[in-house]
């Protein structure tokens, strides 16, 4: 429930320069505050200075033939900043090892 998942984008990547890191956590339900972001990767052994929450907008879309348009929200991004040496690794691509022939 409390795992999150690193996104790869580019601005994530060119926020990485500055020792941000853009996560998300992987139950779309569970929006943590920033105390609690906190205590969770100091759980997991990283030592973050500052978090900035980002809402992200509602998108519309489109049901049925007519334009009933319906909102649907979406998850809360992290910007984590961590200490100078410390870094998050994107996980390793499993699904290219397992190539099957």
């Amino acid at each position: 429930m409390t795992e999150f998942q690193l996104l790869q984008t580019e601005k994530s990547y060119l926020v990485q320069k500055h020792n941000y890191y853009l996560i998300q956590f992987a139950d779309k339900r569970f929006e943590p505050n920033k105390i609690e972001v906190m205590k969770l990767l100091k759980k997991e052994g990283y030592n973050p200075l500052t978090i900035k929450v980002a809402n992200q907008y509602k998108k519309l879309k489109r049901r049925g033939k007519q334009s009933n348009l319906i909102s649907i929200k979406r998850p809360k991004k992290y910007y984590v900043k961590l200490k100078q040496g410390e870094s998050i690794k994107f996980p390793e691509d499993n699904n290219a090892n397992n190539v099957t022939k």
